[in-house]
């Protein structure tokens, strides 16, 4: 991978590889990758590579977000790749077939906050991201999860709030029971999340399609 440093890395359906990070000298006018997502093959090595870091270095902190594995996110799927890049709030998809890049600006605007808690995409080809707001000075925090619709052809994706899981609570108390806290990712088509009252451990559950309430 030579000067190459990876953050993430999934497998593709292919059995190919998919990475994301950053060259060693990605703030080098003269690197001449300066891509952030590399595709790898076992047998052949580097395939190619994708999304300039150029393209959104002007963003705050987004060279430290690359570098930083809580503020960027990977998932191979059976058809697409998917990246969120939290800095630049960045929604991608590569296709598998074509190669293609699509790119959104994800509208942040109904969000609790602008913390990541987890990025999945489960099987069937739907998006979650979870979000969190820092302390105010009353000490109140905020968790959610959120769905993210990103249709062909538009350049912002929304985001969708799951029922029940929007909370407002006391940091400097014990969170009620319920608490939505973190996202861990998708297992087939269910989301493997924390919560409030489960014995700090996993909960598999299921979003329905039409209200957004979970399982």
């Amino acid at each position: 991978m030579g000067r190459f440093t990876t953050r993430h890395v999934c497998e593709a359906s292919d059995g190919t590889v998919w990475a994301l990070g950053h060259a060693m000298d990605l703030r080098d006018s003269s690197q001449a990758d300066k891509n952030v997502l590399r595709h790898y093959s076992f047998e052949l090595g580097l395939l190619e590579s994708f999304v300039s870091f150029d393209s959104i270095s002007e963003v705050p902190d987004a060279y430290p977000g690359i570098l930083n594995p809580m503020e960027s996110h990977l998932r191979c799927g059976k058809d697409r790749v998917s990246v969120y890049l939290a800095p630049a709030a960045q929604y991608m998809e590569v296709d598998a077939s074509t190669k293609k890049v699509m790119r959104w600006s994800v509208d942040m605007s109904s969000v609790v906050g602008s913390n990541t808690r987890g990025f999945a995409v489960t099987d069937e080809g739907r998006i979650f991201l979870a979000f969190a707001s820092d302390p105010d000075p009353n000490g109140e925090r905020k968790h959610g999860l959120y769905e993210l619709r990103a249709a062909p052809g538009s350049p912002i994706a929304s985001l969708t709030a799951v029922d029940g899981t929007v909370t407002a609570f006391d940091s400097y108390k014990t969170a009620p029971d319920g608490t939505f806290f973190r996202l861990w990712g998708a297992d087939g088509n269910f989301l493997v999340v924390s919560r409030k009252g489960d014995n700090w451990g996993l909960s598999w559950t299921k979003v329905l399609a039409a209200s957004g309430a979970p399982e």
